[in-house]
């Protein structure tokens, strides 16, 4: 009983549930948990990607202790904390901007991009940062996600602006990453249910 009142004590043991996007369930996430539970014996885990509108529900209803979402809408329910995380422009090795030490949309203008679907907030950034340097965004796939975004650029095909998670999950399969400027921060909220410790 004294072990087992420490251990609960130190969070060694229990069962955490975690509701993230389906991108994060993919990249940075899993290797941080597993970190985690590495040094928690007693902790097991349940992962459940779904898209923001459920993990806000689940986060409300106390069914999930922890929530990653990129959509955040005030709820009394839940405390949330932002987080800023920088977006990058992606290359293949061998592209011609890879030599640049940063890259702006007059490098861009008009070469083929893989960029987010047109209803999402770095998508409208992406346009606004275009349309003020007077480039044209030719725009030949659209993703929800960064990760295919970044899969398409090593093959290859096209060159993108996606978060600086995802792309640092594919440098070493020939992504080429450079700062982008202006900055246009991907935020992402961590949620939790306001009333459970």
């Amino acid at each position: 009983i004294s072990r087992l009142t420490e251990n609960i004590q130190d969070k060694k043991t229990g069962h955490l549930r975690v509701a993230c996007l389906p991108g994060f369930a993919t990249s940075l996430l899993p290797r941080v948990l597993a970190r985690f539970l590495n040094e928690r014996p007693g902790l097991t885990l349940t992962l459940e990607p779904r898209a923001p509108e459920r993990i806000q529900e689940w986060i409300s209803a106390q069914q999930f202790d922890v929530g990653i979402s990129e959509q955040f809408e005030d709820n009394p329910s839940i405390e949330s904390e932002a987080i800023q995380i920088r977006t990058v422009f992606v290359a293949p090795e061998g592209h011609p901007l890879a030599k640049k030490k940063f890259v702006t949309p007059k490098d861009l203008d008009g070469l083929p991009m893989i960029h987010n679907n047109r209803d999402h907030a770095i998508f409208g950034a992406l346009q606004q940062a275009f349309n003020s340097a007077g480039a044209e965004l030719n725009g030949v796939v659209e993703s929800r996600q960064f990760a295919p975004a970044c899969i398409m650029v090593v093959e290859g095909y096209g060159v993108s602006v996606v978060s600086e998670i995802d792309a640092r999950e594919y440098e070493n399969e020939g992504l080429v990453i450079r700062p982008f400027k202006p900055n246009i921060p991907f935020q992402i909220n961590i949620l939790y249910p306001a009333f459970m410790p």
